[in-house]
């Protein structure tokens, strides 16, 4: 009974290390995530563009960046509209690895998807309802297909 009781702590710990705030390091190490670089890897029909992350902010100090303009840094003059979208974490994630986020995202959806300027962490904002499996962490690549 100590021993479950003991596990049950150490379990309650490392969730509260994971929603606590913390350095882009501590963060990555709670997850079991890598860090992400600098940039993002954009590819698009065996081209691979990298962004940094940090130069496509349009706002000084902002601490995120829609994913739609890390896409138009990358591949100016290609329209998105026609594509669909897959992000790679740094451990190799893909969220069309998990059953409950199958398919590939449009260009719609992406647009509802901001990058975090300093761990890569993707959120989804203004109220689409999508798994969470899409949120990937320590993004390094987003990979477009026709």
């Amino acid at each position: 009974m100590r021993h479950r009781l003991h596990l049950l702590i150490v379990l309650v710990a490392l969730a509260a290390c994971r929603t606590a705030s913390s350095g882009p390091h501590d963060h990555h190490t709670a997850l079991n995530v890598p860090p992400a670089g600098a940039s993002v890897a954009v590819r698009l029909d065996g081209k691979t563009v990298n962004v940094d992350v940090a130069a496509v902010s349009a706002d000084a100090g902002a601490t995120d960046v829609p994913l739609l303009r890390l896409w138009s840094a990358a591949f100016p003059s290609e329209d998105p509209s026609h594509l669909r979208f897959d992000l790679v974490g740094s451990d190799g994630f893909h969220p069309t690895s998990r059953p409950k986020c199958t398919h590939l995202l449009s260009s719609d959806e992406l647009a509802h998807f901001r990058i975090d300027v300093a761990k890569h962490d993707v959120s989804i904002v203004d109220g689409l309802d999508l798994p969470g499996c899409y949120r990937v962490h320590a993004v390094v690549a987003i990979e477009a297909t026709r």
